[in-house]
């Protein structure tokens, strides 16, 4: 929602940065005013000519599969994770790298990331269905632990929805955050929800790309 925050929480409880079931498209040539651009009033399509030039297969995609290329590069996070009824609290960091997919269409992400519990690895993709108009993220861990999530974007944000297990065995609904403040960076918060729908967070932080 983009990583496996899900998972992230999987094991001190699951997170998609995202559940218990979570981009290498280098811009790095670009200079810092092409990059400023690139995601401009969080419209990717405005970089369209400098994508196509360097991934002529994303040049026939939707606008709306294009907003994924604002995830593509590398990016470092960092957070806190709350005490909450998937696990204790403590501190958060993480790293995603980010790329597209040879399809053009979809956003390959690989991950890894240290929570109080352990470390954590996997990779997941990021797609768009044009036929129900949403976002998709499916991530695995590699303990196998899987994320399926589904994404729209409201106003300046991402926000990713989902279902998980608590440790007690109880099913709550999950959802990840992710509040674009720049071309490279965001703040980013996981939330889970009982029967009431009252929203408690479990992970909170931010992250920055650096290429």
């Amino acid at each position: 929602m983009a990583s496996c925050v899900l998972a992230i929480l999987a094991s001190c409880f699951p997170l998609p940065v995202h559940g218990q079931n979570s981009q290498k498209f280098y811009l790095s040539s670009a200079t810092s005013q092409e990059r400023n651009s690139i995601e401009s009033e969080f419209k990717p399509e405005s970089s369209q000519s400098l994508l196509a030039a360097r991934y002529p297969q994303a040049s026939g995609t939707s606008a709306d599969h294009k907003k994924l290329q604002y995830f593509i590069g590398t990016w470092t996070l960092a957070g806190d994770v709350k005490t909450s009824p998937l696990g204790p609290g403590g501190s958060y960091t993480g790293t995603q790298e980010n790329e597209m997919a040879a399809d053009g269409l979809s956003v390959i992400s690989i991950w890894n990331e240290k929570r109080p519990a352990g470390s954590d690895s996997g990779k997941a993709i990021y797609g768009y269905d044009a036929v129900r108009k949403i976002y998709s993220y499916s991530g695995t861990s590699k303990d196998g632990e899987t994320e399926n999530s589904t994404g729209a974007i409201k106003g300046d944000s991402w926000i990713w929805s989902s279902n998980l297990r608590t440790p007690s065995g109880q099913t709550m609904k999950a959802r990840f955050i992710q509040k674009v403040t720049s071309p490279v960076s965001y703040e980013f918060r996981f939330e889970i929800s009982s029967q009431d729908d009252t929203w408690i967070t479990v992970l909170e932080g931010k992250a920055e790309k650096s290429k």
